[in-house]
């Protein structure tokens, strides 16, 4: 029974959305900022190089297997995704991060980030490329302070903006925060570099 649905309706029905499993006891009380833009939607072929054609995992795909790596190890303060709105993701049982979509309002998401009280410890940003605003962004980021600011760029190789723009971003929170290049294709190791970060030394 296809209760009325045609085979080709069936096939165009929209993909679920990225299940996470949470486990992780609670250690941190940092907030993550993932980017669920809708360049999140592209698929990067080797070494991170975009491709039209490339047939691996959506990078949306590979950052809820870095967030399941990270979950089941740590407990985080908030998971925040990001595309026009900030939208904060209920970390309870399975967790769901939303389809790729809009545009990448950063400073709204660092504003809401900003508004939590009290103010979480530290905030880690994955992003694949610049936000929609680059100097709301920076205003915004500056506004956490002395809250730590971790940025890392997860997109294809190449983009020396986005790069300048997570060292930037890096730069406005507190002592000690970092910025660098995650690779995707390798969610695992990615996920261990999170986990690094938020429960060894600064």
């Amino acid at each position: 029974m296809n209760n009325g649905l045609t085979d080709r309706q069936s096939q165009a029905s929209p993909p679920m959305p990225r299940r996470v499993e949470r486990r992780g006891e609670p250690v941190t009380g940092a907030v993550f900022l993932a980017d669920c833009s809708y360049s999140m939607d592209e698929r990067d072929g080797a070494r991170g190089e975009f491709s039209w054609s490339a047939t691996g995992p959506r990078r949306i795909d590979r950052l809820a297997k870095v967030l399941d790596y990270v979950l089941r190890r740590v407990r985080l303060r908030a998971l925040v995704c990001f595309s026009d709105v900030p939208e904060e993701v209920t970390l309870r049982g399975r967790v769901l991060l939303p389809e790729p979509s809009g545009g990448t309002a950063l400073h709204l998401a660092l504003d809401y980030v900003a508004a939590m009280v009290p103010p979480p410890e530290r905030v880690i940003v994955l992003s694949d490329g610049s936000p929609n605003d680059v100097g709301l962004a920076l205003t915004a980021g500056r506004r956490l302070a002395p809250m730590v600011i971790d940025a890392y760029y997860v997109g294809a190789d190449g983009d020396r903006l986005a790069l300048q723009f997570m060292a930037d971003l890096a730069a406005c929170g507190g002592t000690g925060g970092k910025s660098g290049v995650f690779d995707l294709a390798e969610p695992e190791l990615v996920g261990a570099a999170v986990v690094l970060r938020l429960t060894g030394p600064a």
